[in-house]
């Protein structure tokens, strides 16, 4: 992710051993095992300035929304960060919290009330666990190296490109056009 001037910030995961290894190296060794691993296109890496690293986990609040607090985004769940979906799903929360809001805004009600919110975690709550459950799925299958799962996995991804109905609807899904969207993530106007 590019930072200002000429800084920037790189994501990278892997196995946990793999992790260790490379919080044991020199900022110049990491320096040369990120060159080795991420295309030109990032532009030239000159010196790493420092590093973090922690565990990715799947978390899902228990509860949207409580008296005077609602969550969003990454407060509500945590995802394997595959494809980018936590942005995604973030977006439709906040796009459904919104108009939730609008709706009982232009009905008179008060827009805190612990009834009101929770229609935004009923809209939300059930997507999101789809969404995060799919990408579970899908990191454990393409990071799965046993022979006869990469197999079916390579079958299914040969008649996935073949059969067009399903290819759209998965692109469509990943891109965060299916399901139970909100009103703003369909281009329909809330006000």
């Amino acid at each position: 992710m590019p930072l200002t001037g000429n800084y920037g910030s790189i994501v990278w995961y892997n196995s946990p051993d793999e992790v260790n290894r490379l919080k044991a190296l020199s900022h110049e060794a990491l320096r040369d095992e990120l060159v080795a691993a991420f295309p030109d296109c990032l532009g030239k890496v000159n010196k790493v300035l420092g590093f973090a690293s922690f565990p990715l986990k799947r978390q899902h609040a228990q509860d949207y929304v409580k008296p005077g607090v609602v969550l969003v985004g990454d407060a509500a769940h945590m995802i394997n960060p595959l494809a980018g979906q936590g942005v995604n799903i973030g977006l439709l929360d906040a796009a459904a919290l919104g108009e939730v809001l609008i709706d009982a805004a232009k009905k008179g009600l008060e827009i805190g009330d612990l009834a009101v919110l929770k229609r935004y975690e009923k809209l939300r709550r059930n997507e999101n666990l789809k969404m995060m459950t799919v990408m579970d799925i899908f990191y454990r299958v393409f990071s799965n190296e046993v022979l006869p799962v990469k197999f079916i996995r390579n079958l299914g991804l040969g008649l996935a490109e073949r059969i067009l109905p399903a290819k759209n609807k998965v692109m469509r899904s990943a891109m965060g056009l299916e399901g139970n969207l909100p009103k703003l993530a369909k281009g329909e106007r809330i006000v």
